[in-house]
């Protein structure tokens, strides 16, 4: 896990500048396991639940129903759908009704409005053309950064892989790659920052209708557990009631590994401009801080 970005502008590409990654394992081994599970999600409060659920998941403790990840994916989602791209696109930000973090037909109507989900992609451009719920903000971020799209498109992130550290397709947009809308915004923008904003609208109703993928647990321990990013891949082991072993990958850590998508995505974009490399930023959402500089501050 990665302790924050730096992208660095230059003439005609940016330059990733990965900070050192955090000992998050020497962090781990050797604690008592109550005091580990403590830990990991106050470290990290973005995910927590998603966090805490992994890792007791991977070491076989008790993990019951899942309402609390739900309402933490869903949050976040509105978080950027309503208030934080709206900003960085200089559109107002969406009032939040009564309700919304229920899911349901409240955060149907916040994110839709009155329409039906699209299914195709005749049925997203009506809708985006309607201008209903964030339709405006999916629109603007079209419109910003619609051209832009992985030239070689990266291997979506299963179960088996989540742990690997390799670059991979670890997102929302992998996770709802076969929703029709989803489907639509590929085929029509390429896998690129349309692709992840569509997915996210996608990921939010299918959410708010509980329908979320269940956590697994593979033979060698390995947990994978959806949240707001992506998949969380952990796998821990304990002795004597202290961690033994502990791994673990983010979506951050596919996203910015060598030969990302944030790599390949900001070397498609035409011209270095910094508030596009923010909005562009922002969408793929890496959960540690991320700084834009010209290249003369570098």
């Amino acid at each position: 896990m990665q302790a924050g970005l730096t992208l660095v502008l230059r003439e005609d590409e940016v330059d990733i500048h990965r900070g050192v990654a955090l000992p998050v394992e020497a962090m781990m081994l050797g604690r008592p396991v109550d005091e580990a599970l403590d830990l990991l999600p106050r470290l990290f409060n973005l995910c927590g639940h998603a966090q805490g659920l992994a890792f007791r998941l991977s070491l076989g403790l008790p993990v019951g129903d899942a309402p609390d990840l739900r309402r933490e994916i869903l949050r976040d989602h509105v978080a950027k759908l309503c208030l934080s791209w709206p900003a960085l696109l200089g559109l107002p930000p969406m009032p939040l009704p009564s309700g919304w973090q229920a899911g349901g037909e409240a955060a149907c109507h916040l994110l839709l409005g009155p329409s039906d989900c699209p299914t195709d992609l005749a049925g997203l451009a009506d809708w985006l053309s309607r201008g209903e719920g964030v339709a405006p903000v999916i629109r603007a971020i079209a419109d910003e950064l619609g051209g832009v799209h992985l030239t070689r498109p990266l291997a979506l992130t299963t179960p088996e892989t989540a742990l690997a550290d390799h670059a991979q397709e670890n997102s929302v947009a992998a996770r709802r790659s076969a929703d029709p809308m989803v489907a639509a915004a590929e085929r029509h923008w390429g896998r690129g920052p349309v692709w992840h904003a569509v997915a996210r609208l996608a990921d939010a109703l299918a959410v708010g209708r509980g329908d979320l993928p269940d956590p697994v647990r593979l033979a060698d321990g390995t947990a994978v557990v959806p949240a707001a990013r992506g998949s969380y891949a952990l796998r821990a082991r304990s002795a004597a009631g202290r961690i033994t072993a502990f791994e673990r990958r983010t979506p951050t850590d596919h996203l910015v590994a060598p030969g990302g998508a944030l790599e390949g995505l900001l070397t498609a974009m035409a011209k270095s401009v910094a508030s596009k490399i923010r909005l562009l930023s922002d969408i793929l959402d890496p959960c540690v801080t991320v700084q834009v500089r010209e290249g003369s501050h570098a």
